[in-house]
């Protein structure tokens, strides 16, 4: 991940996920919690936040330890993310699945 992918993820301090998007080496008692609550097979329409310890609120705790430096870094990414020119017309394409390309 390149720094601005970084501080991209840092935006994922608000919102929710299903179990499946969770990595079970994250936070031990977070992941426990997870366990108990997410099903081992089958379907997945349990949601969860992804960052459990402030839920609500657009913070550095997701992912940086300095708030100042987080803010600074998260604010010129997304200005290098308005910047970038996507492809249009034949020249590109929108996927049917982010995963994979159609």
């Amino acid at each position: 991940m390149n720094s601005s992918q970084n501080y991209y993820a840092g935006s994922h301090t608000i919102g929710k996920a299903r179990c499946t998007s969770f990595k079970y080496t994250l936070d031990e008692k977070y992941a426990a919690q997870l366990r108990t609550k997410c099903p081992k097979f089958g379907g997945d329409q349990n949601l969860f936040f992804l960052d459990y310890v402030t839920p609500t609120k657009f913070d550095n705790n997701y992912l940086a330890k300095n708030n100042k430096i987080f803010f600074e870094q998260f604010v010129k990414s997304m200005v290098k993310l308005e910047n970038n020119s996507p492809l249009m017309g034949h020249k590109g394409e929108i996927r049917k699945n982010c995963r994979k390309m159609n």
